[in-house]
């Protein structure tokens, strides 16, 4: 007998497919554990991408064991612990297992970023197809891999192909960049007010062109994104007169992240909120520098896959409520071992600590932000804090209070004055004694 059927053949009760080693002696079990280990680890991480699926960057953290085990206690799977996995004892893919032990405890899911796969229906993925598959078996939306009952998978027709994007008219780049050139207000508002040189509006094509708006035709600044191939997939809008009039063009484009076509085969990156941002970065450092689509809640899963050859990120957020709040969502899908945070503070020749809201300010000022960026830390745990973190914060309420300010109240401007607006997650609770008449005792 070899020592695959005798492993197999140890295995009883509800340890299903785990194999009872202890028998075979330390010399023979701990290499072949080992050895398993690895191909379980390899077999599952690689699941994800085999077949179509949700694009989950090897970097994330979003999924943790913890929240797993508690999504498959909520949803009645049998589990159990397995080294860097969690192993379901009925996979829900699979056509009935009939009773038999052999055909349990067979859906390993890697606890690091929740790729799953079964071993005996094939059906594998990512966390997100996992719980996709699961909420919809009871409608006709359900599918997964056939598996015929000679275990090998059925054939299955290929995928209908995706939707072509939409993509700007050829020449686009061109001729908004030749517009700007001609159009003196914009140079002098880039040049003079952001103090960025035509070296760098030229590297990140920055052009000008001409959009219709609700009050009518506005001269707009355009910020070009282009995809791995160098094709310009869509390009951001944004008026010289106000910054609340911003538009993607067109509409239905693909997605992409302003300047990824300036990275180069650099292997680190600073990401920025904005398009001024990422520009002044790379001014003042040389670093690889791009910005967020579109704004602080902004990083959707189709720009993940163009960030996955870069090992090291230094995530600079502006320093106000919707940038800091956006901070720790965002680690987290970048991933928090490669992903560092600025924090916009240095210090300046007194040695007094000085606060920027975002990285075009620190250049018109004249800040060091390569010693900025060498100053970023990794995100810290949400459940672990000391001292150092919390005076930080303390002091930057303290001195800043406004950019922390939530949402204003226009019925209750002295609650205002005393809460400082409203902010997601929050409660505010107002109460008032009640009024009673005096007793006849009384008067």
């Amino acid at each position: 007998m070899c020592i695959r059927d005798r492993v197999s053949t140890q295995s009883t009760g509800d340890q299903g497919a785990e194999p009872m080693l202890g028998t075979l002696g330390p010399r023979v079990a701990r290499p072949w554990m080992r050895a398993m280990r690895r191909y379980l680890c390899s077999a599952v991480s690689s699941a994800v991408h085999q077949q179509p699926s949700t694009f989950v960057s090897r970097y994330s953290n979003l999924t943790s064991r913890q929240e797993i085990e508690d999504y498959l206690e909520r949803s009645s799977f049998q589990h159990k612990r397995a080294n860097e996995h969690v192993v379901v004892k009925e996979c829900p893919f699979c056509h009935p297992i009939g009773g038999k032990i052999d055909n349990m405890w067979k859906l390993y899911i890697l606890n690091t970023n929740g790729c799953f796969k079964c071993f005996r229906c094939q059906s594998q993925g990512s966390w997100y197809d996992f719980k996709s598959k699961i909420q919809s078996r009871k409608g006709s939306a359900f599918s997964v891999t056939p598996v015929l009952q000679s275990g090998k998978p059925a054939s299955t027709p290929a995928a209908p192909a995706p939707i072509p994007a939409v993509l700007p008219a050829p020449g686009t780049s061109q001729e908004q960049i030749a517009h700007l050139r001609q159009s003196t207000d914009a140079m002098e508002y880039l040049t003079k007010q952001r103090k960025l040189t035509s070296e760098t509006l030229d590297k990140y094509g920055v052009g000008l062109t001409k959009l219709n708006f609700d009050s009518g035709p506005e001269w707009c600044l355009s910020f070009p994104w282009f995809d791995g191939n160098e094709t310009m997939v869509r390009y951001k809008a944004r008026a010289l007169s106000t910054k609340a009039k911003m538009r993607l063009v067109p509409k239905g484009g693909g997605w992409s992240m302003f300047g990824l076509n300036t990275t180069g085969d650099a292997t680190e990156v600073v990401i920025t909120e904005g398009e001024f941002d990422a520009m002044a970065v790379h001014q003042a450092t040389g670093m690889a520098a791009i910005s967020l689509p579109n704004g602080a809640g902004s990083l959707p899963v189709e720009v993940l896959p163009l960030l996955e050859k870069f090992t090291k990120i230094y995530l600079w957020m502006d320093h106000d409520a919707a940038g800091l709040e956006s901070v720790p969502k965002f680690v987290k899908k970048l991933g928090m071992g490669r992903t560092s945070v600025v924090s916009g503070v240095t210090t300046d020749t007194k040695g007094k600590q000085k606060l920027y809201k975002d990285a075009n300010d620190a250049l018109r000022d004249g800040a060091d932000l390569r010693a900025m960026i060498e100053a970023a830390r990794p995100e810290p745990h949400d459940q672990i804090l000391d001292f150092g973190m919390l005076r930080n914060e303390l002091y930057q309420n303290l001195m800043y209070p406004d950019r922390l300010a939530g949402r204003r109240s226009n019925s209750l401007p002295k609650l205002d004055a005393i809460l400082k607006g409203h902010r997601r997650g929050e409660l505010t609770i107002m109460t008032c004694l009640l009024y009673t008449s005096p007793s006849p005792r009384d008067s």
